[in-house]
């Protein structure tokens, strides 16, 4: 006797609604600035302190460069949350 599986059929992501997609840009813009103003420092600038030699420090420049990754993964985690194409598919 043979068993066979039978898997569910898996139905496609529901629409989102235009406001939750608003919401997700409005979560990914929020975050502009603060991602500017890292990659301003990581660049060299001197915007918006008021010690440069400050930002020159190896410590400094590599928890920037930390920060601005975990600022990226906030975007695109608001943006997969609140769109179509972050829903899961089997």
């Amino acid at each position: 006797m043979t068993s066979a599986t039978l898997t569910p059929a898996i139905a496609p992501p529901a629409p989102v609604r235009p406001g939750h997609r608003a919401l997700g840009w409005l979560a990914a813009a929020g975050t502009l600035p603060y991602v500017l103003l890292k990659c301003l420092w990581l660049t060299g600038s001197t915007v918006g302190t008021r010690d440069p030699a400050f930002l020159a420090d190896p410590v400094i420049h590599t928890m920037n460069a930390v920060t601005l990754g975990m600022d990226l993964v906030v975007v695109a985690l608001a943006l997969a949350l609140t769109h179509r194409w972050g829903a899961t598919r089997r």
